[in-house]
């Protein structure tokens, strides 16, 4: 996974309204298994000629119809303990209240990467989304 899909994940995190399973997902295949995100995409942009939100890894999923299937991964979008499991090589975290904007968070992590969300947690995920994509080589972020 490259900084540009790094940084857009970041987007969709604070774009959220509350806990998201289908983003913690992306988040688990992109962070701890990110060669197999990377060949997934890409077999399945080849596969139906473009993007498309089916990766290979959802046919338990959609066998079970969304039902008994387990999700093993953490609940980054709903637990700030599982967003602080993402920050980078223990650096420094903060996430605040915005007092002027009811329902919203500010969090930054390493560098001053900020983010903003709807709750610490989505805060704080995409925060430390962004600090890892500065760890990537590409276009600055």
């Amino acid at each position: 996974m490259g900084k540009a899909e790094l940084l857009e994940l970041a987007e969709r995190v604070e774009k959220l309204d509350g806990p998201d399973p289908e983003t913690d997902r992306l988040i688990h295949f992109h962070m701890v298994h990110p060669w197999l995100a990377e060949k997934a995409v890409k077999w399945v942009h080849a596969a139906y000629e473009g993007p498309t939100d089916f990766l290979w890894w959802d046919q338990a999923r959609l066998d079970a119809k969304g039902e008994g299937y387990p999700d093993n991964w953490e609940p980054y979008t709903a637990s700030i303990d599982a967003a602080v499991s993402l920050v980078p090589n223990q650096a420094w975290w903060w996430v605040e209240a915005q007092p002027l904007v009811h329902g919203q968070f500010l969090a930054g992590c390493a560098d001053e990467r900020v983010a903003t969300g709807k709750t610490p947690a989505l805060a704080l995920t995409a925060a430390a989304l962004r600090a890892r994509a500065t760890t990537l080589p590409g276009e600055e972020g």
